[in-house]
């Protein structure tokens, strides 16, 4: 079965040119704007961007399986998510490796990601 004829499927809903340039943003900041002027983009930027490219990556595999794309992802699941990844990122991994800090405005810029998440992809 061809991918594009599957029913229902709109590519403007499963690649949505927002998403599209929040992953390019995230890319760019990741590995070729380290280092700059302002430590927001070096510290917190990628922090605000990883729960949206999450969550919305995780509505499309969804989608795919249940066969409604954009999958429409619960309070409960986004509220599950940042908990989460706060709780890997900021709580486990700080215990087991010095690469990974503990940072309560990361926690906040995951939480900002998850309410542009709940604002603009549903």
């Amino acid at each position: 079965m061809d991918f594009r004829s599957w029913p229902g499927l709109d590519l403007k809903k499963l690649l949505p040119l927002h998403f599209v340039i929040l992953v390019l943003v995230l890319i760019i900041n990741r590995y070729f704007l380290r280092f700059s002027i302002c430590s927001f983009f070096d510290n917190y930027f990628n922090d605000l961007l990883c729960i949206p490219v999450m969550l919305f990556s995780t509505s499309i595999f969804m989608g795919l399986i249940y066969g409604q794309i954009p999958f429409k992802i619960s309070n409960t699941m986004i509220f599950l998510a940042v908990f989460a990844t706060s709780l890997v990122f900021e709580f486990i991994l700080p215990s087991f490796s010095t690469k990974y800090t503990y940072d309560l405005l990361d926690i906040l810029m995951y939480t900002l990601g998850a309410f542009y998440y709940k604002f603009f992809f549903q």
